[in-house]
Formats: C-alpha cells, sequence, structure tokens
C-alpha cells in the first residue's frame, strides 16, 4: 500500500465538468440548457417527419457503420433544431496515441460546442455554464467562453 499523495489528474476534473453538462449514460445535455419548444415548432417538427421520414434521415452524411442517435426522424428532428447538444471540438495538451505514456500532464484544455435552442439566449446559457462549472475546477485556468452563433 502507497502512502504516495494521490494527485488529482487534470483531465478527471474535465470529465467531471461534462458529465455535469452532459449526461454519460444517455447523452442528455443537462435541463438547463433545455426549452420549452412552442406548440407550432413541435408541430411543424412532428409534421416535417412525417412527410419526409426515412428519405431525411438518409440525407445525413454518416460513414459506413455509423448511425443516429436515434432511429425516429422525429427525435433527429428535435436533436437537430430544440435540444441542446454538447460536442467537444478540440484537445490540447493530450499527446499523440504513438508517443502517449503514463505521465501527468502539466494542463490539459478542452474546447467545447454548445449548440443551444433557437429560444435560449446565449448570455443565460453562459451564466449557467458558470454555475455548473463552479464547484468542480479549482485549480484551472477557468472557463473562456469564445463566441455564440
Amino acid at each position: 500500500m502507497s502512502s504516495k499523495p494521490q494527485l488529482e489528474v487534470n483531465f478527471f476534473s474535465q470529465k467531471q465538468l461534462l458529465d455535469r453538462i452532459e449526461d454519460p449514460k444517455t447523452g442528455i445535455v443537462h435541463q438547463d440548457f433545455h426549452v420549452t419548444i412552442p406548440g407550432d415548432r413541435y408541430k411543424q417538427v412532428e409534421h416535417m417527419s412525417k412527410i419526409f421520414g426515412e428519405k431525411m434521415m438518409s440525407r445525413f452524411p454518416m460513414l459506413e457503420g455509423a448511425k443516429t442517435v436515434d432511429s425516429d426522424p422525429f427525435v433527429t428532428l428535435l436533436n437537430r433544431s430544440w435540444l441542446p447538444q454538447l460536442s467537444c471540438t478540440g484537445i490540447d495538451g493530450m499527446p499523440q496515441t504513438s508517443n502517449a505514456g503514463n505521465v501527468l500532464r502539466p494542463e490539459t484544455n478542452i474546447r467545447l460546442s454548445l449548440r443551444l435552442p433557437p429560444t435560449l439566449d446565449a448570455e443565460i446559457a453562459k451564466d449557467r455554464l458558470k454555475k455548473v462549472k463552479k464547484p468542480i475546477i479549482v485549480n484551472s485556468n477557468g472557463l473562456t467562453m469564445h463566441k455564440a452563433s
């Protein structure tokens, strides 16, 4: 049994943050980033999914063997338009797998993209994201918002 102090691995904090923004089991983004979908918009998405259905689903470019999160065209349209989506668009500080080893890294930076529903104000989402982040990352340079688009 080792008596060495256990060091927090910097990616551990980032995984915790990701898990607070998006459920790791379901992929559903935290409720703070959802909105009530206006009834007319909901009906429009439902109508479009009935008209275009499978034809619409085959329109999305997919790698061979890949599949959409849900095979229901209605759910897929909601995911693409009204439901928040989180993606990681870049990571700094991680070695390439060909050079990777069991070492601590001085820092790891991740760049995330959080697509918001059309009626959720980006400034409100920014404040909510800061609240989600606060208790986790103590020894970091913080959270930088790049732009809302």
